[in-house]
């Protein structure tokens, strides 16, 4: 998850850019294949979709789930030289090594579970297959890339996340400050041209 780094970078953006300024960097925004990143949330939401009504998309849900982390990682090389877009790939890649490694699914340490969000752990004791997530164990393979770092009170939405979730959101942060900052920075920099001209 990366809503994290979006919401800090939005406002640590508008911060330093200005309103004014922000909407000029969003408006200069330039991605490469941009419109592999719509599909993949509207294809990830009909698997949601499906995997509640639909047995077959339930029984092929990791197949799916890691096709669409393959297609963001094309997406994000296609634009690593975007601001933090490096280090979105990196996080990304981390949850998807960890993924391919045990079929498909993320594993989600019950004990930390068990101390930020209690409600999950049946869940993830039951094994079902409505959820990309799994109960990591002993035979889990690259445990230590699994979501086994606890996100606790008095944070509002207690969780479990992956050293590759903090590398995404360090890196989506990084963005957003970058982009809506990025017209107030060439601004100043004319300006500093023009003085030094004058």
């Amino acid at each position: 998850m990366v809503v994290e780094g979006i919401i800090l970078g939005l406002i640590v953006g508008l911060i330093r850019g200005g309103l004014r300024q922000a909407w000029t960097g969003l408006a200069r925004m330039r991605l490469r294949a941009w419109w592999i990143f719509p599909l993949l949330v509207v294809f990830q939401l009909l698997v949601y979709l499906g995997l509640q009504r639909t047995d077959w998309v339930s029984g092929a849900s990791a197949v799916f789930f890691m096709a669409i982390y393959a297609a963001l990682i094309v997406f994000l090389w296609i634009n690593r030289g975007q601001a933090g877009f490096k280090l979105l790939l990196a996080g990304v890649c981390m949850n998807f090594l960890v993924m391919l490694a045990n079929g498909g699914r993320m594993p989600v340490s019950l004990e930390m579970a068990e101390l930020a969000n209690p409600g999950a752990v049946s869940m993830l004791e039951q094994e079902t297959t409505l959820t990309k997530h799994m109960a990591l164990t002993e035979s889990t393979r690259l445990p230590l890339l699994g979501d086994v770092i606890p996100v606790t009170a008095p944070y509002p939405i207690p969780q479990v996340v992956s050293l590759g979730d903090l590398v995404m959101n360090a890196g989506m942060f990084w963005f957003l400050v970058s982009l809506l900052s990025s017209a107030r920075k060439q601004e100043q920099s004319a300006q500093a041209g023009t003085d030094a001209s004058a």
